[in-house]
């Protein structure tokens, strides 16, 4: 993907807001490169960003728990 930094800094702001309203938490560290990522602690949704990531790795991380969120749920519905 070759878009210019400030749309991809636009588009991940876009995707956390959608990450917090899914119920996460985001919390930005640096993890030294290892991406960070989503977990649950204490029955709380919490969503890891490693700010040694650049804007693309960024938008990759988010746009994969946004994913992974969606495949969960469509699982729970089609199991009931």
């Amino acid at each position: 993907m070759n878009e210019r930094p400030a749309n991809l800094v636009g588009r991940n702001e876009s995707l956390l807001r959608q990450i917090s309203n899914l119920g996460y938490t985001v919390r930005y560290d640096y993890f030294g490169g290892s991406g960070g990522g989503p977990c649950e602690l204490g029955g709380k949704k919490h969503l890891f960003v490693d700010l040694a990531l650049n804007s693309e790795e960024q938008f990759q991380l988010l746009i994969s728990v946004i994913q992974n969120e969606i495949e969960c749920r469509g699982n729970s519905q089609t199991s009931k």
